[in-house]
C-alpha cells in the first residue's frame, strides 16, 4: 500500500510527463542501494514561477555547470559537487524544478540522452528533460570586477536562506562580497569558492538612497 501511494503522489506532482515503472526487479535496487547517486543542493529553490519565463522555471545544465534563477538570485555550481551517473548527458539540458524537486527524493540518479532515471525502494521512476532549449546567459551577469566598500545594503531575508541550503560548506559560513548598492552579492564558501556561486540583487532601503 505504502509504494501505490508514493506512485500515486509521483504521477500527480510532477509538472512534466513522467513514466512510471511498475516494481523495479530486486537485483536492480539492490545495486542501487550501494551508494547514493543524486544531485546534493536543492536548486529548485532558486528557480522561478513565473510560467511566462519558462526557462527560468528550470535548472539549466551547461558545460558542467548548473544555473538556476528566479531574476533575484543565481545559482552557479559544478557538476562536480553532485554524485548522481553520467552528468555529462546533462550538458544543453534542463529539468523543470518541480521534476528536479520529485528527483531528489530518489536515491539513484541515472541521466540517459532524453531521460533522468531514478530509483529508490519498490519504485523507478524516468523524467523528461525539459522543451527548452535556450538558456538565459547566466554568466553574462557574473561579476569579476573587485568589490567595492560599502556601509548598508537591503537584502531579503529569503534569498539567504535559499543560499544557505543550497550551497556546499554552508554550515561553516557564507562568504559574501559587496559591489555598491544596486549590484548584485555574490555568495560562496570558502571550501568550494571556485565550484559555486550565488548572485543575490539587494534592495534599495530608505538609508541607503541618502
Amino acid at each position: 500500500m505504502k509504494n501505490e501511494n508514493e506512485k500515486e503522489n509521483l504521477e500527480t506532482t510532477i509538472a512534466e510527463k513522467t513514466e512510471v515503472i511498475e516494481q523495479q526487479p530486486e537485483e536492480l535496487y539492490n545495486l542501487a542501494v550501494k551508494e547514493k547517486h543524486n544531485f546534493t543542493s536543492p536548486l529548485h529553490l532558486a528557480c522561478a514561477d513565473d510560467t511566462l519565463r519558462a526557462n527560468m522555471c528550470c535548472v539549466c545544465f551547461e558545460n558542467g555547470w548548473a544555473y538556476a534563477s528566479n531574476g533575484h538570485i543565481l545559482v552557479k555550481q559544478n557538476l562536480d559537487l553532485h554524485s548522481i551517473i553520467n552528468p555529462e548527458k546533462l550538458d544543453g539540458k534542463a529539468i523543470h524544478k518541480d521534476s528536479f524537486k520529485q528527483i531528489l527524493q530518489f536515491h539513484t540518479v541515472v541521466v540517459n540522452d532524453d531521460s533522468v532515471l531514478c530509483l529508490a525502494e519498490g519504485r523507478k521512476a524516468e523524467f523528461k528533460f525539459s522543451d527548452i532549449t535556450k538558456f538565459p546567459d547566466y554568466n553574462a551577469v557574473i561579476p569579476t570586477n573587485h568589490p567595492y566598500e560599502i556601509t548598508c545594503i537591503g537584502v531579503k531575508a529569503k534569498y539567504i536562506s535559499i543560499a544557505e541550503k543550497i550551497l556546499h560548506g554552508s554550515k561553516y559560513g557564507i562568504r559574501m562580497t559587496f559591489r555598491g548598492i544596486d549590484k548584485a552579492i555574490i555568495l560562496t564558501t570558502e571550501e568550494y569558492r571556485d565550484e559555486q556561486l550565488i548572485l543575490i540583487m539587494p534592495i534599495l532601503l530608505k538609508s541607503t538612497l541618502f
